[in-house]
């Protein structure tokens, strides 16, 4: 996917990310979608789905803490 400039390629990658851990919500995404993809990949996005574009609910992530210690 091309990015207009490599801060919002960083950008929107950081919120794939947390997106994926289920820090952010779909809501949120998508505003990262719309502030940093060029219209031609939103374009294309849309019209091919968010799961192809390999994009999971945060549901689906399965994250097992270590249990914290305090003294």
């Amino acid at each position: 996917m091309k990015y207009e400039s490599d801060i919002l390629e960083m950008l929107h990658e950081n919120a794939m990310t947390e997106f994926k851990l289920g820090l952010i919500s779909e809501a949120e995404m998508r505003e990262y979608d719309e502030l940093c993809l060029p219209e031609e990949a939103l374009q294309d996005k849309a019209a091919q789905g968010a799961t192809t574009q390999g994009i999971i609910a945060p549901e689906a992530v399965n994250i097992e803490h270590a249990d914290l210690i305090t003294a």
